[in-house]
C-alpha cells in the first residue's frame, strides 16, 4: 500500500528528521512567520462513480499547529490543487496559487480568521506555469515566478545561441 504524502520536519543543526503527522497526506507546506502554524495543502480522498471506481484526491488548504493538531475545522472547502502556499509576513493570511488541470492558474488570498476567509486576488494567462511564490516584506505584493508553458522546450545550438522551441 503507498503511504500516503507526509510532512517532515529537519534539523538544520544536524540534519534529524521527525516525522509531521497531518489529518491528511500534505503538499506546499509553509510555516507561519511566528513558527506556530504550518499552512498546506491538503489532499482528501474523494470516490468518484464511474466504469473505473476511481478514488481521487481534492485539495484544500489545512492548517495545523506545529504538533500536527488540525486548526481552523470550520474553515469553508475550496478546492485548491497543484499548488504552492506562501505565509504573509503579518501571519494572518497566505497566497495559495493553484493550477486546476486544464485550467488557468489562480492566486487566492487566504485570511481562516476572517469571516470570508477566500479572496480570489488574479487568473494568471492560460499559457502560464508557477514556479515560485512570495510576499513582500512588507505584505503589500507577492513576486510570483511564471513560465510560459509555451518555451518549456529549450533548442541548444551548436553556435551555442538559445532559443525557445515555437
Amino acid at each position: 500500500k503507498e503511504r500516503p504524502t507526509e510532512l517532515a520536519v529537519v534539523s538544520v543543526a544536524d540534519g534529524r528528521v521527525a516525522a509531521l503527522p497531518t489529518p491528511v497526506a500534505a503538499v506546499a507546506p509553509s510555516w507561519s512567520p511566528t513558527g506556530d502554524v504550518i499552512a498546506y495543502l491538503g489532499a482528501t480522498p474523494v470516490e468518484r462513480t464511474g466504469p473505473l471506481g476511481v478514488t481521487a484526491s481534492q485539495f484544500g488548504i489545512e492548517f495545523v499547529d506545529g504538533q500536527g493538531r488540525p486548526l481552523y475545522p470550520n474553515l469553508p472547502e475550496r478546492a485548491l490543487q497543484n499548488g504552492l502556499v506562501a505565509w504573509a509576513p503579518d501571519g494572518r493570511r497566505v497566497a495559495v496559487v493553484t493550477v486546476p488541470a486544464n485550467s488557468p492558474a489562480v492566486i487566492w488570498i487566504v485570511e481562516p480568521e476572517s469571516k470570508d476567509p477566500f479572496r480570489r486576488l488574479l487568473e494568471l494567462s492560460p499559457t502560464s506555469r508557477p514556479r515560485g511564490l512570495t510576499w513582500t516584506r512588507d505584505g503589500s505584493r507577492l513576486t510570483i515566478a511564471i513560465q510560459e508553458s509555451l518555451s518549456d522546450l529549450v533548442l541548444h545550438e551548436m553556435d551555442g545561441q538559445r532559443r525557445a522551441a515555437e
